[in-house]
């Protein structure tokens, strides 16, 4: 998970970085790894990079939460 926490960085400029970003450009960056993915939903995404698949699903796996959300209508 070093990478992700690489990839987050805003300091670290390396140039590996603008590669995954083209390819998580039409998923707003870095929004996939902060938001509640399912595992199960990563291939939706439609990424044609394996590493950067099998690095989504492992960041969703660790850190997915089951929790619901009770929705208040006001």
């Amino acid at each position: 998970m070093k990478w992700v926490k690489d990839y987050l960085d805003d300091d670290n400029q390396a140039k590996w970085k603008s590669f995954f970003n083209y390819y998580l450009e039409r998923h707003s960056g870095n929004l996939v790894f902060s938001s509640n993915l399912k595992r199960q939903d990563v291939p939706l995404l439609n990424l044609t990079d394996p590493f950067l698949t099998d690095i989504i699903e492992s960041w969703n796996t660790l850190n997915y939460r089951d929790e619901n959300l009770a929705f208040v209508s006001t």
